[in-house]
């Protein structure tokens, strides 16, 4: 790949090895890669690049550009009020990511689980740490917040389907980890608690819900969702329907339209 913003941003040069950019042409670039292959104007450009840009700001952006044209050898074409990187599919991770993405969903539907959480972990293996770290400003932070989603919406499908396969004994240490990084995420709360359940640990399982619940109700007022509450309820019944599934939560993996539409 030629372009990675799923940790460190990374663009290579004309000979392959990473161009050296200066932090305004990191930003600027990074805005570009956010949505590849569309026009992103340039007001929206200048705001990524300066918190308060200068009344130079437009000339300014076009220097950049040209600066970057020459360290990627790439082109970045002008369009309408605006600027345009382009790249294949294959040269930009975040592109990757969604494709595998969507492919998972393909054989999800065509009953192949196994399968699916193989292209999951494969697209999961593409991030090097959160999305454009070490870059700074609103529009960067904010669509880097929305990659971060899609790689947990991601997460939470892959780990669905394994343990649909029946590996919840390998899932449950990284469940642990998960859980004590994201101790509010309810759908990781829940997949600990069927991972747990299934290998045994009926009460490892209902303590893992009863410290979501203390910890929900002490920062921010509120009791676990219905469905995590429905899986308690299941668990300290020993309904047998737990011994096979998941619980059906909401998978919110979706492709990549570009990560600044909505900003």
């Amino acid at each position: 790949m030629r372009f990675r913003i799923l940790g460190l941003l990374h663009a290579a040069g004309p000979d392959g090895r990473p161009a050296r950019l200066e932090p305004r042409q990191a930003r600027l670039l990074a805005t570009l890669l956010l949505a590849p292959n569309q026009a992103v104007a340039w007001p929206q450009l200048a705001d990524a690049v300066w918190d308060d840009a200068p009344p130079t700001a437009g000339r300014q952006v076009q220097n950049l550009v040209s600066a970057l044209r020459r360290l990627i050898g790439r082109v970045i074409a002008a369009d309408g009020a605006g600027y345009r990187i382009e790249t294949d599919r294959g040269e930009l991770d975040s592109l990757v990511f969604a494709d595998r993405v969507r492919a998972a969903h393909t054989l999800v539907a065509a009953g192949r689980p196994d399968s699916a959480a193989e292209q999951l972990r494969a697209a999961l293996a593409l991030w090097r740490g959160p999305a454009l770290a070490g870059l700074t400003g609103r529009l960067v932070e904010a669509a880097a917040a929305g990659l971060y989603e899609q790689q947990l919406a991601a997460l939470e499908l892959c780990l669905d389907l394994e343990l649909a396969c029946g590996r919840h004994q390998e899932l449950v240490s990284e469940l642990v980890v998960l859980v004590r990084t994201h101790p509010l995420r309810e759908a990781l709360v829940g997949q600990l608690m069927l991972a747990l359940y299934r290998c045994g640990r009926q009460a490892d399982a209902v303590a893992a819900y009863q410290r979501l619940r203390r910890r929900l109700a002490t920062e921010v007022g509120l009791d676990p969702g219905r469905a995590l509450r429905d899986l308690h309820t299941a668990i300290l019944r020993q309904e047998p329907a737990l011994a096979g599934g998941p619980p059906r939560w909401p998978a919110t993996a979706t492709g990549h339209h570009g990560a600044l539409a909505g900003i």
